[in-house]
């Protein structure tokens, strides 16, 4: 599945990309309140024109530890997005963005019983528990962005509705490759003498 995945991610970029007349690659820190960690976005955007935009993105979040019960809780998390975005700018450089998209995430879970006497060393028992959890949602949000250049930094919002639900935040930066005001094609008319 998440060969997959991964293949598909890789076809959308490639195909929309040889298609575009611009495109964006980028890279931000987020943060997951269900998973509660900080992590890092990898993310390629394709721009249809100057205001809707194509994203493909790989979020992956550091492992919660957590002790309870004599128990040590082991999570990790990644997830693949593939959202849609529509620029709306409210001044020369500063811009808002609703997105809206599809998410596939993938959670590991491990269960790990602790010695009474040694639990804050986690010193773990040989009964284990190992879960996991693939889930697929949708994504809603909205992020602000200003125009430096080819570069963009931005923040940005969304929440997930799936079974693995939470909220993220991100702050980071974007690169435009090519030209990324994306203005349109003129035709010239050839008069003959």
């Amino acid at each position: 599945m998440k060969n997959l995945l991964s293949t598909l991610v890789a076809l959308f970029v490639v195909v929309n990309l040889s298609q575009a007349q611009t495109f964006s690659i980028g890279t931000s820190a987020v943060y997951g309140d269900d998973i509660e960690e900080a992590g890092f976005n990898l993310r390629g955007m394709v721009h249809l024109d100057k205001h809707i935009g194509l994203v493909a993105e790989y979020t992956t979040f550091h492992q919660h530890d957590e002790i309870a019960h004599h128990e040590l809780e082991q999570k990790r998390l990644w997830e693949i997005n593939l959202n849609a975005e529509y620029n709306i700018h409210l001044l020369k450089h500063l811009g808002i963005y609703p997105l809206v998209g599809l998410n596939y995430s993938h959670e590991l879970e491990d269960i790990h019983e602790l010695t009474g006497a040694e639990t804050h060393s986690y010193t773990a028992q040989n009964h284990d528990s190992h879960h996991e959890i693939n889930s697929f949602g949708m994504n809603l949000g909205a992020g602000i962005h200003y125009e430096l250049g080819h570069f963009e930094p931005f923040v940005e919002y969304g929440h997930l509705f799936s079974d693995l639900p939470q909220n993220v935040f991100s702050v980071g930066l974007m690169y435009h490759i090519g030209n990324h005001h994306h203005k349109p094609h003129t035709k010239h008319k050839h008069h003959n003498i």
